[in-house]
């Protein structure tokens, strides 16, 4: 099976706006830079939840 996950961010000017790019209609998620880049470094470690 295909994973498809995709996942949109934009930069707001000190916070990162992150949604699901095939459900945008579901909603957005607006987190701090610095929390943020922590979530980035978790998911390249392989501690991201399923």
């Amino acid at each position: 099976m295909e994973n498809s996950s995709c996942v949109e961010v934009a930069d707001l000017s000190g916070r990162v706006g992150v949604r699901d790019s095939k459900a945008p209609e579901a909603g957005h998620l607006v987190l701090p830079v610095e929390v943020f880049a922590e979530l980035v470094t978790r998911v390249k470690r392989g501690e991201g939840g399923h």
